[in-house]
């Protein structure tokens, strides 16, 4: 995954209708500018920032500054004259947005995506335009503003900067009394969203300026690519085997599925799952195709395709454990059918168990649709055999079993004995 990552969806840029204009005393005009209604309520604007996540994900502690640069004003590109511009910058105070785990995000889109929203204070706050007229100025994020997100070192989190550039103008006005000057109105003529796409004229009626980031979170190994897979997972499948009648050293087959998040931006072909027994890392040999098996500082793994289920199997002990699954990855879990055995299954999401679903004798079971957290990530399957009841006598009833046979066998012996009788009678 990628530091720099492709918005997923460039239709943000328009979604939330003058979310950004703050004062209420203003309207769109037909061309999609923003016009104050009176020299009292001048536009107030704000800059609107999105994250993107995976599902689960819980919002990062996070920073995001914005520029807005002088361009030109009636014509006249910015002079840059630190004694008398000819342009004042914008409120620098109010180009910053800032995030934390307290934001709640929206609920999940069809591709299981929330986010969060936030916007910046007026932009025009406290800035003194020295004559009326048409400002330009181009709006754009600063790149790399969290240290600790963007460090390349970091395994675990990953952070996309909005590419996006807005070109806005600022429409300046005399007051009534030519005393002082107020913005009047703002329409954005010209827009480059993250997709490269170019987007031109106030008639399109872009209602609002917003930059939109993907954050993606990897919790499990300290280092992933030195994983001890014994304490560290995202995910682990474990089987169980019980009942008098179970044979332990039986394996169970199973089929997992993964859907990664689509903000991971290289998904890989695969991911690595370990199989672990007594507390160490084993060779998977009896527990998936040879084709894939292979190995790294973790010990054995198998490649567990991100495109299609992959068949493994497990036996009373063992673990299936993941290391790097992204938060928000989703999975299901299939067991195959295994007669006279009773499946069941406990799903563990996020450290939140679920209730026991619990299969027919012999039958197969699978999980729904399920997702990784941050926290404890777990399908903890149960296979259970006991004893059938045993067929013939019960010696305790043995008694009871006989005064009926000396019943019946008396019941017998008076009919016979009474036919007899009656055909004698009849040869006489």
């Amino acid at each position: 995954m990628l530091k720099k990552s492709k918005i997923i969806a460039a239709v943000l840029v328009f979604a939330m209708l003058f979310s950004t204009i703050t004062s209420a005393a203003q309207a769109v005009n037909e061309q999609g500018a923003w016009v104050a209604l009176d020299e009292n309520n001048p536009i107030e604007l704000g800059i609107g920032k999105v994250i993107q996540m995976p599902i689960g994900t819980i919002t990062p502690d996070a920073v995001f500054e914005f520029e807005a640069m002088p361009i030109s004003v009636d014509g006249v590109d910015y002079n840059n004259d630190e004694e008398e511009p000819n342009m004042p910058q914008l409120n620098t105070g109010n180009m910053t947005v800032s995030f934390d785990s307290t934001n709640a995000a929206s609920e999940p889109n069809a591709n299981n995506i929330i986010s969060v929203t936030k916007t910046t204070d007026n932009i025009f706050a406290g800035v003194t335009f020295p004559h009326a007229g048409i400002f330009i100025y181009e709006i754009t994020e600063t790149s790399f503003t969290n240290p600790e997100l963007d460090d390349e070192t970091n395994p675990h989190d990953f952070v996309s900067y909005s590419m996006a550039i807005y070109r806005i103008r600022v429409y300046v006005v005399n007051t009534a009394d030519f005393a002082d000057t107020y913005v009047h109105a703002v329409g954005i003529f010209q827009v480059v969203l993250d997709d490269g796409t170019e987007l031109e004229g106030e008639g399109t009626k872009l209602s609002q300026i917003t930059f939109t980031n993907n954050y993606v979170r990897t919790n499990g190994a300290i280092d992933p690519d030195d994983p001890d897979p014994v304490t560290e997972s995202t995910l682990s499948i474990s089987k169980t085997v019980a009942g008098d009648l179970a044979n332990r050293d039986r394996y169970f087959n199973f089929n997992v599925a993964l859907d990664i998040p689509i903000l991971v931006e290289e998904i890989p072909e695969y991911y690595r799952a370990y199989i672990v027994e007594n507390g160490v890392v084993i060779n998977p040999v009896n527990n998936a195709d040879d084709s894939l098996i292979d190995s790294d500082a973790g010990g054995y793994y198998i490649r567990v395709s991100t495109t299609a289920p992959t068949a493994f199997s497990l036996k009373h002990g063992q673990r299936l454990v993941f290391v790097n699954t992204p938060v928000g990855t989703s999975y299901t879990v299939d067991e195959t059918a295994t007669p006279d055995y009773t499946p069941s299954f406990v799903i563990t999401t996020n450290n939140v168990i679920a209730d026991e679903a619990t299969g027919e004798v012999g039958g197969a079971l699978g999980t729904d649709i399920q997702f990784v957290g941050h926290l404890v990530n777990r399908a903890d399957f149960t296979n259970n055999r006991v004893s059938a009841v045993p067929t013939g006598l019960n010696i305790n009833n043995l008694p009871f079993v006989g005064l009926i046979i000396l019943a019946v066998g008396a019941l017998i012996l008076f009919v016979a004995v009474k036919s007899r009788k009656r055909d004698t009678a009849i040869y006489r």
